[in-house]
């Protein structure tokens, strides 16, 4: 499902979340053990669409839709289904959010359905919306791990991280290798303030793969409030260690580490490439300096 990197304001602190993703359609459809022995052309495509999805591949996941949209049919709205989720990954939720009423809302991919107009929702700013599709959905998608995992975005875009926590949680108990869920809990556990368990589980996911800037960047956050400082890696851009560095002197104010928050915004300033009026204000506000943002 969906992948695009964006941000999403979890309790004030402009924390990086990635887009809620979904298992493959294989772990939705029963039987799946013997789903490629007997799959349809059609199906294979599907798949291949699923997969492009999965792994941020949105040009070739809309050439793909686009050999879809054929004379055939979709009488299961699948294929508005996967759009959708490509919509929602482009930065078109609105759009998303009228093709999924094409989608048979008691097919199989129901609790898929729910998770993506969730999301949809929660990125129109309909979240009242939201709450009321999610509550309505516990009791048929409760053992979907598709299904938490979006109930926990929907938490966080409402400040609710405890509640954010428990949904991530039990996505992860459904479904216990999913990394992508793994670093939504991450950033949960911060807006929780729980630093130390988020720290732990964002820097396993950095030993699997190390090239993960928006998880690093998180994990930067979760060790500024711990008062641990960033070290740079040899691949980092200016751009990219400065918005590092800023991360983690977020962290480290609100966790009330003023100097090591005053230090890392500092240095944060130094190494942006070009001016950022956020950062000079946010290294104001830090320091109780005025003036410094419009200085060029």
């Amino acid at each position: 499902m969906y992948r695009l990197l964006d941000r999403i304001t979890a309790v004030g602190m402009g924390l990086v979340l990635c887009a809620v993703s979904t298992t493959g359609l294989s772990a939705s459809e029963p039987a799946a053990s013997s789903a490629k022995e007997t799959e349809t052309p059609r199906g294979a495509l599907l798949r291949a669409v699923d997969d492009a999805l999965t792994g941020q591949r949105y040009v070739e996941a809309e050439a793909l839709l686009d050999r879809l949209a054929k004379p055939s049919g979709d009488p299961d709205g699948e294929v508005d289904l996967l759009r959708a989720e490509w919509l929602i990954a482009v930065g078109q939720p609105a759009e998303a959010a009228s093709l999924l009423t094409s989608v048979d809302p008691d097919g199989r991919w129901k609790c898929r359905k729910l998770a993506a107009e969730m999301i949809a929702l929660v990125r129109i700013s309909r979240l009242d919306g939201a709450d009321q599709l999610a509550t309505r959905a516990e009791k048929a998608c409760g053992e979907d791990p598709v299904f938490w995992r979006s109930a926990g975005r929907l938490h966080l875009a409402r400040d609710r991280a405890p509640a954010a926590v428990a949904a991530f949680r039990k996505s992860l108990s459904l479904d216990p290798a999913n990394g992508g869920v793994q670093r939504d809990l991450g950033v949960a556990l911060i807006a929780a303030g729980d630093a130390l368990e988020a720290a732990s589980i964002l820097s396993a996911l950095l030993l699997v793969d190390p090239d993960q800037t928006e998880t690093r960047i998180n994990l930067d956050y979760a060790n500024g409030m711990l008062g641990r400082q960033p070290l740079r890696r040899s691949s980092d851009s200016d751009l990219v260690w400065s918005r590092r560095l800023q991360y983690a002197g977020l962290g480290a104010q609100r966790a009330s580490h003023s100097h090591l928050a005053e230090a890392l915004l500092g240095q944060a300033l130094i190494a942006r490439p070009r001016h950022d009026e956020q950062l000079w204000q946010q290294y104001a506000a830090v320091t109780g300096r005025k003036g410094e943002g419009t200085a060029h």
